[in-house]
């Protein structure tokens, strides 16, 4: 379906739930669109809402739904969901940068530990509040181990270390605790946000919610370069309190890398950039 007619399917849908609730707004409110969802911000009764239409599956509303399900205190309060939507508040502050002061990123260590207080239910993105859809850890990479052909083409790295590559993501490390936990999925700067009035962080776009060990979360920071990137994961680490296994964070960083091939094989620049990082965690499993 083109993005033009998604857009009308939006504003019809958004419409008619409108209608449903009895919710009477002005034509005031404001169209927007991410990666993976249309968005409208609209107020009502002077609170301000978003409502967000799912672009590419029903799952992505499911699994917001089960993240507030599950941690009402950490997600944004959800007032209506169908398959194909959902109307949640608008968490209002300032979104987390690279340039966001220590005494935050202390506080956002402290809550991620709360939140992976919540055991998981096995491995792989959550299909209800108490189950996702593997039972250990292998079976839910699998599916990227179908991207080595697409690794082959592009000529950079030797038989041998494919080899090695192969076997380092069929042999993943040990966790910290060898448990699985809830998992935000997608933890990193633009889904997380502090409201100064509440003196509170909250994280938003829960759609990758899922069950996996504490380490994955750790992924986004730990596979950056930069240097205040390299400072802000050592403050989170101190204050999340518990251990963590650097290698298998290694291991979800070279995994997270070889499933993007098969999604940008046809983007000559974003191949460049896999292959680029690819050598660069080369030393991982080499």
């Amino acid at each position: 379906m083109e993005a033009s007619d998604l857009k009308n399917n939006l504003l019809s849908h958004f419409k008619k739930v409108l209608v449903y609730l009895k919710w009477n707004i002005d034509d005031d409110f404001k169209t927007m669109v991410s990666k993976s969802h249309f968005l409208v911000k609209f107020k009502y009764l002077k609170k301000t809402f978003i409502f967000r239409y799912a672009r590419f599956s029903e799952k992505q509303i499911q699994r917001q739904v089960i993240a507030y399900d599950l941690l009402k205190s950490f997600a944004p309060k959800i007032y209506y969901f169908d398959d194909f939507c959902l109307i949640e508040e608008y968490i209002k502050g300032e979104v987390f940068t690279l340039k966001t002061k220590n005494d935050l990123w202390q506080k956002l260590g402290l809550l991620l530990a709360e939140i992976h207080e919540n055991k998981g239910f096995g491995f792989g993105l959550l299909t209800t509040s108490k189950k996702s859809k593997y039972s250990n850890l292998i079976d839910s990479m699998k599916i990227y181990f179908n991207n080595f052909s697409l690794i082959y083409e592009q000529n950079i790295l030797s038989k041998k270390e494919i080899s090695k590559l192969e076997s380092f993501l069929f042999n993943p490390p040990k966790s910290s605790d060898n448990s699985s936990k809830i998992c935000h999925g997608d933890f990193w700067l633009q889904n997380i946000i502090y409201s100064e009035k509440a003196l509170k962080i909250q994280l938003i776009d829960w759609e990758h919610i899922l069950s996996n060990y504490r380490e994955y979360d750790f992924v986004p920071f730990c596979r950056l370069e930069d240097e205040r990137a390299i400072e802000i994961t050592k403050i989170l680490k101190k204050s999340y309190g518990h251990d963590l296994n650097q290698d298998l964070i290694n291991y979800f960083i070279i995994i997270r890398t070889v499933s993007r091939y098969i999604h940008h094989r046809e983007n000559k620049q974003k191949i460049d950039k896999l292959n680029y990082d690819l050598l660069r965690y080369r030393k991982y499993f080499s």
